[in-house]
Order: structure tokens, then C-alpha cells, then sequence
């Protein structure tokens, strides 16, 4: 994660992400599109966050089967400021893995279809132990579904 820069173009795949950029603070809204295969008619749309107040700013990492389709800080905000990336790719089963620049690693595995866009949210969480003793360790959060998420 200590790149700044963001490889949006690889050997076989044709990555389109003009806009990913590597600072959280210039995202000036919309969706970012990345397209890692021009031929296929799947579509996931991932929206990804920091939930985190306490690591305020967090570089996260996600590449998906092998390949690097995000590199950028997220700034958590007002915690409900979630980045939309619509990613065109083949249909069938993916490995997505996302690390952080806080060294916390998540690897998951979905299903695309041509049928219909699937929607996806990675969330990083981190809350150190309050007066209480209740805290969330660094850790991402990831779900998907074929309707569209509460925030969309």
C-alpha cells in the first residue's frame, strides 16, 4: 500500500478507472467504472467505505482474481460516504481481496451473472475499546446481493 498511483492498466485486461485516483479528499462524486473485461455483460456495482473515525484516512487495496482494480485512500467522512466503482466483468465465480494500509487483509469469492447487476459493499471498520471495553477490531465488512443496497 505504499504506492500513491493507481495501475489502472495491465497486460490482458483493459482497466478504465480515470477518476481512481489516490487521495480520498478529490472525489468529486458519481460512479467510477472499471472495466476488466470488455466483452462480458456482467455487472457488479461495489461500493466501498471507511467506517472508521479513529483511522480517519485508510488506504485500501482491491484486487480481484490477481488483479488491482482500486488503490486510493478512503476518508471516512461522515461515516455514510460510500465510493461506487461499477465493474464490468465475465460472468461467473471471482476472488475479491482487499488489503489496508493498517495491514488488515479480507479475500472472498461471488458469483456474477449476465442476468442482472449484482450489488457489493466492502466497509473497513476499526473502533478502539471505549470506557466500556467494547471495541471493533481493524477488520473489512463485505456483502452482496441482487438488489440494490439501502444507501443506493
Amino acid at each position: 500500500m505504499a504506492r500513491s498511483k493507481v495501475h489502472c492498466a495491465l497486460a490482458a485486461l483493459t482497466i478504465v478507472a480515470a477518476t481512481c485516483s489516490s487521495k480520498a479528499d478529490n472525489y468529486s462524486g458519481g460512479t467510477i467504472d472499471i472495466v476488466v473485461d470488455e466483452t462480458a455483460s456482467a455487472v457488479v456495482m461495489l461500493y466501498v467505505s471507511n467506517q472508521s473515525f479513529e483511522d480517519d484516512e485508510v488506504g485500501i487495496e482491491v484486487t480481484l482474481d490477481g488483479t488491482e482494480i482500486i488503490d486510493r485512500k478512503f476518508d471516512v467522512g461522515d461515516q455514510h460516504n460510500w465510493i461506487p466503482f461499477r465493474v464490468r466483468l465475465s460472468p461467473g465465480e471471482h476472488t475479491l481481496e482487499a488489503a489496508s494500509s493498517t495491514g488488515v487483509t479480507f479475500q472472498t469469492q461471488f458469483e456474477a451473472t449476465d442476468a442482472a447487476m449484482r450489488y457489493a459493499v466492502l466497509d473497513y471498520w476499526y473502533y478502539p475499546p471505549d470506557e466500556y471495553g467494547s471495541s471493533t477490531p481493524r477488520k473489512f465488512g463485505f456483502m452482496i446481493q441482487d438488489e440494490p443496497v439501502a444507501f443506493d
